[in-house]
């Protein structure tokens, strides 16, 4: 269950150019997979909520996590749940971005990363990726601009 929940974090991360603050809030209810086009709804500081598209990965890990986690679609619980002592049962509580954080160092550690790996290292890899698909740089700088408010 908890590598399934840390794909689906880390998708939303390095696709989404997402911060930890907003993916910490996110509610099963903010993974909009009822269309073709699946969404993600974020709360930003200062309560800002946009609307972002949802890559097509993304939504893989996303419907697999939530699936596996037994959430009744359009809940109202948090999406990214804490694992005390890490157990493979979900606490009902948000995940925060201390445990966010201690989740990429395990893993990447366990992946042989530099541990220098952060949160914040999923935003340029995110960036060469949206534009090897043909994103404009432009997009990407006024997403991470967004963001970053």
């Amino acid at each position: 269950m908890l590598a399934l929940r840390d794909r689906a974090m880390f998708a939303v991360m390095l696709f989404g150019f997402v911060r930890v603050g907003a993916l910490c809030k996110m509610t099963v209810r903010d993974f909009e997979d009822e269309s073709a086009a699946a969404s993600l709804v974020l709360h930003e500081k200062g309560g800002k909520e946009r609307r972002i598209p949802c890559h097509h990965q993304t939504c893989e890990y996303l419907r697999a996590y939530v699936a596996a986690a037994g959430f009744e679609p359009r809940a109202r619980v948090p999406l990214f749940q804490n694992a005390p002592g890490r157990k493979p049962a979900l606490s009902g509580k948000a995940i925060t971005g201390g445990k966010v954080s201690d989740a990429v160092k395990r893993r990447c550690k366990a992946a042989g990363l530099p541990s220098s790996t952060c949160n914040h290292s999923f935003r340029a890899p995110g960036i060469t990726i949206h534009q090897e698909n043909k994103g404009r740089l432009e997009d990407a700088q006024a997403e991470v601009e967004r963001v970053q408010l």
